[in-house]
């Protein structure tokens, strides 16, 4: 870890030489020293999951653990899929919870009552609320 702290704080610097990724091309590109990558081979994601959640397993109750270490993702797809990778990893009875399927208990739902099927608010993923099936 200090290894790479010196190693971000020299990028930050100027220190690090750039280098040119075509003949024509300005050195603006740096090399990431390899031990530095994490491997995107065929077990990429479970790479990925280990470099940033060493011992997942038996440290998952631990909130001070889970709260120091995250993995940023592009997308909410991306994310609803490392997040089912690693509960899988955990030992567990599994719960499933549904979201409500009507709008109203009244028989009055105005603009809202031709809102058919409910599959298709089952499949809206919107930032900020859950999803239908946690």
């Amino acid at each position: 870890m200090e290894a790479f702290a010196r190693w971000i704080s020299q990028v930050g610097e100027g220190e690090v030489q750039g280098i040119s990724i075509s003949e024509d091309g300005e050195p603006n590109w740096i090399k990431i020293p390899y031990e530095f990558l994490i491997q995107n081979d065929e077990d990429g994601v479970q790479n990925l999951i280990a470099a940033v959640y060493p011992n997942f397993v038996t440290e998952h109750t631990d909130s001070l653990y889970l709260q120091e270490r995250g993995i940023p993702e592009p997308t909410n797809d991306d994310v609803d899929e490392i997040n089912s990778i690693m509960l899988s990893m955990v030992p567990r009875v599994v719960k499933t919870y549904m979201s409500c399927d009507t709008l109203s208990n009244s028989n009055n739902c105005g603009a809202f009552s031709d809102i058919k099927p409910p599959g298709l608010l089952h499949s809206l993923k919107i930032s900020g609320l859950p999803n239908h099936c946690l």
